[in-house]
């Protein structure tokens, strides 16, 4: 169950466990029941919310993907040169790691073994 998140509402808790599940181990692997327990919700609601476990894998690969895209937005918006960008970067990368040290195995792991929920986003 998360514990350090209880505040957020049903669909950001599934999000979340979702998320940190599926870093850890493989799209197949991780079960609707694993991922309500996780959060703490009734695993009805991940259809109810998402569709399903395949919209969840996508919704969470895109939001992890948006936080990269910001990043790069952000810096791409900033005066400087392009060492300085870099560096930039490389330090809001390793500010990220540090809140969410699971989204970097995430987009990882979908780097090396797709899967096709992504596919339209990447196209996009």
């Amino acid at each position: 169950m998360i514990d350090e998140s209880p505040n957020l509402n049903s669909a950001d808790k599934i999000l979340e466990a979702a998320t940190k599940l599926f870093a850890m181990d493989s799209f197949a692997a991780v079960s609707i029941k694993q991922i309500s327990v996780a959060s703490g919700v009734n695993s009805a609601l991940i259809s109810y919310y998402f569709g399903g476990k395949k919209n969840l894998y996508q919704e969470v690969l895109y939001t992890e993907a948006e936080k990269f895209l910001k990043l790069q937005d952000k810096i791409r918006q900033q005066p400087g040169s392009p060492l300085t960008k870099l560096r930039t970067y490389v330090d809001g990368i390793a500010e990220m790691q540090q809140k969410n040290p699971y989204n970097i195995h995430l987009i990882y792991r979908e780097l090396l073994t797709p899967q096709p929920m992504f596919e339209n986003y990447v196209r996009s």
